[in-house]
């Protein structure tokens, strides 16, 4: 699925935060460059947060969209936070 549009805005936010400078989808930390891929946008573990609430026999399916709405938006701001997180360490002590 391409995904790279929202790779680069990821990459773009997260750069900002920190006050640091990207290009696309890459990031330059001390000893070379932190790229977002479709492995760091959290993607995959929407998917199986989607699989387990449909997979359940309660409750209705309207209640099951919105806590998969309301989920997947939980994961996208939680993995935010992890992305600012492994790249202020990285930035912070040179890895």
């Amino acid at each position: 699925m391409p995904l790279q549009e929202l790779e680069n805005q990821i990459t773009r936010f997260e750069a900002n935060l920190l006050g640091v400078s990207s290009s696309q989808n890459t990031i330059p930390v001390a000893n070379g460059v932190f790229e977002i891929s479709q492995n760091c946008i959290g993607f995959q573990s929407m998917i199986v947060l989607i699989a387990i609430i449909f997979s359940l026999s309660k409750p209705d399916l309207k209640k099951k969209i919105m806590l998969a709405i309301q989920g997947c938006i939980a994961l996208f701001v939680i993995n935010l936070a992890r992305l600012y997180f492994v790249l202020w360490t990285g930035i912070k002590f040179d890895l």
